[in-house]
């Protein structure tokens, strides 16, 4: 039954080549803008998640209080003892690590010299971020003052080649260090991104001031890991007053912050997260609905008006004693098919729009095919789509009377079927209306 369904929604569509033409090119365009903000969304939501341990790692943030008590505002910058206090004082944290600012520093590979974004940070770093190693063992990568760890992009760029393991980097002109792990190229859409990860003993040994334990700066950003059973509202609450029992002149507590939240949710109003990138993609949520309704509402107003060519055929096949639902199921199956086909075209064009759409902003999306959930999303788009934009063209050709389709005598131009149409194309105009006032609002 369906194989016979499917020719008959096949047939139909190679019989009406205009109409499905323009009908596919209608949904690919809607669907591959759809798809471009469906990744950057994906990109967006998914800083800082790609790590095995990442629902335990946490910023450790700082609410700065004015003279009234009020919280002035909130900063990631914290001093270069937390780390260590966190560590040893709190039994909920596991693990904790402090890093420097990401900086262009000037490495030098024999004649080869080049400047790489480079952090400081503690040895155990890599306790915390479960980074692939081609080669060097994480344990003790950064035990030696004078080691230092590349990306794999990093080490072709300054050797030519990824097995550089021991080889010697010049750093900064001020000292000679030992390549002892070499590790995959990060992914962007991380906080804590860099080329070239370097000790923080080499930190200490190169500058003074790093070395005298001191509550009184904001200078280094500090991450945690927490053990998985700890409760970390609880220990937040412990946490305060610890920086004035240090440092009895400070007005500042200190607080801990999930890592994978801070991107989107890094906007803090009286101390408490206050919206953030987290509104952009909230927008970009509803333009990509509402750039799918109107390709599905454009579907809808073109089947529709195609429905007086298919009033013959819709009265024989009722006089022949075909059912409603069959009539129903083999429209909405072909609203599939078109979806099916459109789904392939816009997935072609995401592909080819893909460089120009990350050279615009400066980022790097690409379809992960190897990835369960892409396919699960484009068959969830597939469905949705197929089944959204075929639902009301398919009951109302169902529901047509027979009598009237077999003498051509059906009123296309009265009742409630003209009337809901007129309500999708006006409805069609004020999405595209909010759609273009919200691109606007982006851009500015």
């Amino acid at each position: 039954m369906f194989r016979l369904n499917f020719k008959i929604a096949f047939r139909s569509l190679m019989r009406y080549k205009a109409i499905s033409i323009i009908n596919i090119a209608g949904l690919a365009l809607g669907l591959s803008s759809c798809f471009l903000l469906l990744l950057y969304i994906s990109y967006e939501r998914g800083y800082d998640r790609q790590f095995s341990d990442s629902d335990r790692l946490y910023q450790v943030m700082i609410n700065l209080y004015d003279t009234d008590g009020s919280i002035l505002r909130t900063i990631d910058q914290t001093q270069n003892v937390v780390a260590g206090t966190l560590k040893s004082d709190f039994p909920e944290v596991e693990e904790s690590a402090r890093l420097t600012g990401s900086y262009a520093r000037l490495l030098k590979a024999g004649d080869n010299s080049l400047k790489l974004q480079s952090r400081y940070a503690d040895a155990n770093i890599f306790a915390l971020f479960d980074y692939t190693f081609l080669s060097g063992n994480p344990a003790n990568a950064l035990t030696d003052p004078n080691s230092i760890v590349l990306t794999e992009t990093a080490a072709e760029q300054l050797f030519g080649t990824k097995n550089v393991l021991n080889k010697s980097v010049k750093f900064e002109d001020q000292a000679s260090l030992k390549v002892t792990g070499v590790i995959k190229d990060l992914p962007a859409n991380l906080s804590y991104n860099f080329q070239v990860l370097t000790p923080w003993k080499l930190f200490e040994n190169l500058n003074e001031w790093p070395k005298t334990p001191a509550w009184g700066n904001h200078d280094f950003n500090t991450l945690v890991k927490v053990k998985s059973n700890a409760d970390v509202a609880s220990l937040n609450n412990k946490l305060k007053g610890l920086v004035k029992r240090n440092l009895p002149r400070a007005k500042e507590d200190l607080f801990l912050y999930p890592l994978s939240d801070l991107h989107l949710h890094g906007s803090f109003v009286n101390g408490q997260p206050g919206g953030g990138r987290i509104q952009q993609i909230k927008l970009l949520i509803g333009l990509s609905i509402g750039i799918l309704l109107i390709a599905c509402i454009n579907f809808i107003n073109l089947a529709t008006a195609n429905a007086q060519k298919r009033a013959k055929e819709i009265g024989v096949k009722k006089t022949i004693g075909a059912s409603r639902f069959s009539l129903m199921f083999q429209f909405i199956l072909e609203s599939v098919i078109l979806t099916t086909v459109s789904v392939l075209v816009s997935v072609i064009v995401v592909e080819f729009s893909l460089p120009w759409f990350n050279s615009l902003l400066g980022i790097q999306l690409s379809i992960d095919y190897f990835n369960p959930l892409t396919w699960l999303l484009l068959f969830g788009v597939l469905i949705a789509t197929g089944v959204l934009a075929g639902s009301y063209p398919a009951a109302y050709l169902s529901g047509m009377n027979a009598v009237k389709s077999l003498k051509n005598d059906l009123n296309f131009k009265q009742g409630f079927n003209l009337s809901f149409r007129q309500l999708l194309v006006i409805g069609q105009f004020v999405f595209a209306f909010v759609l273009i006032m919200a691109t606007v609002t982006i851009y500015k």
